[in-house]
C-alpha cells in the first residue's frame, strides 16, 4: 500500500491521461463522414501530427525544466483538451490542423513529464523498483477501458457522431482537473545548470547524439526503427481507410479495433515466447510480414471481390499486423537498451522516438499523396512492394551489426559512459 498521494493518484489519472478513450476508434469516419475529410488528407493529418511531435520534442523538455514537471502535466492535458475539443467545433482541413498541432503538443509535454515526475517521487520514497508496476497498472487499465469504449463508441456514434468525440474531452478534462491535485516536486539543479538550461541542454543533446552515433549497432537499429516506424503507421492509417471504403458501419467498426487493440495486447504479452522461438531472426520476421502482407489486401481490391472477401482478407491482415505490432515494441526496446548503461539509456530512447516519428512523418506524407492519385487498392501495393524492398536492403545493412555475440561488437557499439560526469551516476 502507497502512503504518498501522488503515487496513489497516478494510476487513475493516467487511465483518463494516456490517450482518448473512445474517439481513435471512430477518429477516420468522424473526419470523413462528418468533417468531410478527404481519405488522403486524412492520412496527411497523421502525418503533420508526427511531424509536430518532432518539433516539439526538444522545447517541450526545455520547458520542463523551466516551469517544472506537474505545470508542464498541467498545461498538457488542458492543450490535449483544447485540442480535441478543436476538432468537435471546427470543420475544414485548416482548422484540424490546428486541432492536432494542439494535441501535438500537449502529448510531448506530458511525454517528457510525466514518467519523471512519478519517477522523482518514487525515489524519494525509495520505491523505484515498482515504478514500472505503476506505469503499467494505468496503461492496462487505459487499454481494459479503451476495448470496451471502442465497441461503445461504434453504437453511440450511430445515435449522434458526436457523443465519441464528447466522451473523449470529458475524459481529458478530468485528467486535467486530476493533474491540478498532484501535489508539485522540486528537482535540484547545478548552478550551472541553473545560469543556462537551454544552453546545457542543447550541448547535453549534442553530445549524447555524438556519442551515440559512434555506434554502428545502435545505427543500425534507428535506421530500423525509423523504416519499421513508418511501415506500421501507414498500415494504421490504411486500414481504417480500406474499413470505410468498404462499407463496414460504425458498430462493426468499433468491434473490429476493439478486438485489434486485444490482439495487440496479446502479442505484447507473448513477445517472450515469439522472440525464443525466432531468436535472431525476430525483427526480420516481424518488418518482412508486416510489409509484405500490403499486397494481400492491395491484389483483392484491385481485382474488385465483393466486399465480404476484402472484409475476410482484411481482417487476417490487420490481426496479424496488430500481434506483430504489440510484441516489435518490447523486443524493440530490449534491443536499444542492451549494452548500455542507465546514464546513457535516457538519451537513446530519445533519439529512437524521433527516428521513429521522423519516419512516421516521411512515410505518411507518401502515402497520403500516393491515396490521392490512386486508391487504396493500389496504395496497398505500391507502399507494400516499396517497404519489402527498404526493408529488405536494412536488413542487409544490419546483418554485419546486429545479433552478433558480444566479443565480435567493436569497443564503441558498447555504450557504457557518455563522459566523465556519467561515470559518477548509479
Amino acid at each position: 500500500m502507497y502512503h504518498n498521494k501522488n503515487i496513489k493518484l497516478f494510476p487513475i489519472y493516467k487511465l483518463f491521461a494516456y490517450d482518448y478513450i473512445s474517439f481513435y476508434a471512430i477518429s477516420t469516419l468522424f473526419l470523413h463522414n462528418v468533417k468531410g475529410i478527404s481519405f488522403p488528407n486524412i492520412v496527411l493529418i497523421s502525418s503533420i501530427y508526427c511531424l509536430f511531435q518532432v518539433l516539439f520534442q526538444i522545447p517541450s523538455s526545455l520547458l520542463a525544466d523551466k516551469i517544472g514537471l506537474k505545470k508542464c502535466i498541467v498545461l498538457g492535458n488542458i492543450l490535449c483538451t483544447t485540442g480535441i475539443f478543436t476538432y468537435a467545433i471546427t470543420s475544414g482541413f485548416p482548422q484540424i490542423i490546428i486541432g492536432d498541432f494542439q494535441i501535438a503538443l500537449g502529448f510531448a509535454l506530458k511525454g517528457v513529464s510525466e514518467s519523471p515526475f512519478i519517477f522523482t517521487i518514487m525515489r524519494k520514497e525509495n520505491l523505484e523498483e515498482n515504478f514500472a508496476k505503476i506505469e503499467a497498472k494505468g496503461s492496462s487499465l487505459y487499454f481494459i477501458i479503451e476495448a470496451f469504449a471502442a465497441v461503445i463508441a461504434g453504437y453511440l456514434f450511430v445515435v449522434n457522431p458526436y457523443f465519441p468525440i464528447i466522451i473523449s474531452i470529458l475524459a481529458m478534462s478530468t485528467a486535467t482537473i486530476l493533474s491540478l491535485k498532484f501535489d508539485d516536486i522540486k528537482i535540484s539543479n547545478s548552478p550551472k545548470q541553473d545560469s543556462s538550461p537551454s544552453s546545457n541542454y542543447f550541448s547535453d543533446m549534442l553530445d549524447s547524439f555524438k556519442f551515440i552515433f559512434r555506434s554502428d549497432r545502435m545505427k543500425a537499429l534507428l535506421l530500423f526503427s525509423c523504416v519499421t516506424a513508418g511501415v506500421i503507421s501507414v498500415a494504421g492509417s490504411f486500414s481504417k481507410v480500406y474499413l470505410t471504403n468498404i462499407g463496414i458501419s460504425s458498430v462493426t467498426f468499433g468491434y473490429i479495433i476493439s478486438a485489434l487493440s486485444i490482439i495487440s495486447a496479446i502479442g505484447s504479452s507473448y513477445q517472450d515466447k515469439f522472440q525464443n522461438k525466432r531468436r535472431k531472426k525476430t525483427l526480420s520476421y516481424i518488418s518482412i510480414t508486416y510489409s509484405s502482407v500490403f499486397l494481400f489486401v492491395g491484389i483483392p481490391h484491385l481485382i474488385g471481390f465483393n466486399p465480404n472477401i476484402l472484409l475476410i482478407c482484411g481482417l487476417i491482415v490487420f490481426s496479424l499486423q496488430s500481434f506483430f505490432k504489440g510484441s516489435y515494441r518490447v523486443i524493440m526496446k530490449k534491443y536499444l537498451n542492451n549494452f548500455s548503461s542507465s546514464s546513457i539509456r535516457p538519451k537513446i530512447m530519445s533519439v529512437y522516438y524521433l527516428s521513429e516519428m521522423f519516419g512516421n512523418t516521411v512515410s505518411l506524407f507518401f502515402a497520403s499523396r500516393l491515396l490521392g492519385a490512386s486508391n487504396i487498392g493500389v496504395a496497398y501495393i505500391i507502399c507494400g512492394s516499396i517497404f519489402l524492398v527498404i526493408i529488405i536492403l536494412v536488413l542487409e545493412y544490419m546483418r554485419s551489426r546486429i545479433g552478433l555475440k558480444p566479443e565480435q561488437y567493436k569497443k564503441h557499439d558498447i555504450l557504457i559512459n557518455l563522459n566523465k560526469q556519467d561515470r559518477g551516476l548509479k
